[in-house]
């Protein structure tokens, strides 16, 4: 994802093109499986600003202002998970053929085309739901997660001060 357009961000759709080229899969199921990937490092991503702000919080002499700030913000990140648990994102379906019935353009593309777009999203669901509901998946994804921005500051850290 480094030496994609937009290093860690807007690569996953050419990194997912690549990998299904090399290892003879569909792109839609790749297309799944990177965007879990990428949800599953911004989970690791949130637990650090989680951190982050604990941390400014308890140990950091800050205004009163800059204060509630933060904890206005750590209330919204605990508010957003929350409901994020609440929906229980696994549980949702979506209906290609109504959508498009919804906006109109059912009849403007062809039953061919839309059978195809219904396949493909299909398979991008199925992948995806696997790679991120499945807690064996998802907890080592986390954990290597965090090690790599754990080794990513630890470079830092010693280059700066080596």
């Amino acid at each position: 994802n480094v030496v994609t357009p937009g290093a860690q961000v807007g690569g996953e759709p050419i990194r997912a093109y690549f990998l299904s080229k090399k290892y003879g899969v569909k792109k839609s199921k790749v297309f799944g499986g990177v965007l879990a990937d990428r949800i599953i490092h911004g989970c690791a991503s949130l637990f650090f600003i989680i951190a982050s702000l604990l941390f400014i919080l308890k140990y950091i002499p800050v205004s009163e202002e800059l204060k509630t700030i933060f904890q206005a913000i750590l209330f919204f990140i605990i508010f957003f998970l929350a409901l994020l648990l609440f929906f229980k994102f696994g549980k949702l379906k979506f209906n290609l053929k109504k959508f498009l019935k919804r906006i109109g353009l059912f009849k403007v593309i062809e039953e061919k085309k839309i059978k195809h777009l219904n396949e493909g999203l299909g398979n991008f669901t199925k992948t995806f739901k696997e790679t991120l509901f499945n807690k064996k998946t998802f907890f080592f994804g986390i954990l290597l997660s965090l090690v790599l921005w754990l080794l990513n500051y630890l470079v830092s850290y010693y280059y700066t001060f080596n």
